[in-house]
């Protein structure tokens, strides 16, 4: 019997349950892995860009493995999940430091015309109506870049957020604590 034998007999049955589990979540950490290089070749990443003119193309959409459609154009929009209603959840991000700051609907026009003017605009489902966030209050998102997620059904605005998100005048409207 070999050294390695020898050591694999006095593996109590934890020692090798946990060497399993072990084992087991290092397979699950590279398929996860693998799945999320698949998604991210297909994901489609909106980049803002500097520009003069607010109107002048000042998003680019890219992915990895595709050619460059324009922002403007509804084909991209075309290919996300949005549901019965003509929704699509978004998560609002501070760009610098990750910070949620809120969650909002978007429907296909909202969602082109952030594109074309690279600050947040949401569809209101109580008013039924576009809103341009901060037009009130001033605190005008400026978009970065917009993700769609693994199933395209979901999108994370990442942007620059000057004041507050949420309406009751907090930075987030994540700050009451459940569990």
């Amino acid at each position: 019997m070999n050294e390695q034998q020898a050591k694999t007999q006095e593996v109590s049955a934890e020692d090798a349950w946990e060497q399993n589990a072990s084992a087991e979540d290092a397979w699950e950490q590279g398929a996860q892995e693998q799945d999320a290089q698949k998604h991210n070749a297909s994901n489609q990443v909106i980049n803002a860009q500097a520009a003069s003119t607010p109107k002048a193309s000042a998003l680019h959409v890219s992915s990895q493995h595709a050619s460059q459609p324009d922002p403007s154009s509804s084909a991209w929009v075309a290919k996300l999940g949005f549901d019965e209603q003509g929704l699509i959840p978004a998560i609002v991000q501070q760009y610098d430091s990750g910070e949620v700051l809120m969650m909002a609907w978007m429907n296909a026009e909202s969602l082109l015309k952030t594109c074309q003017t690279c600050e947040t605009w949401f569809w209101s489902r109580s008013r039924l109506t576009l809103w341009h966030k901060g037009a009130t209050s001033g605190n005008i998102q400026k978009v970065r870049a917009i993700y769609s997620d693994c199933d395209a059904d979901c999108l994370l605005l990442l942007v620059d957020s000057p004041g507050p998100a949420c309406h009751t005048g907090a930075r987030s409207c994540f700050f009451t604590e459940e569990v």
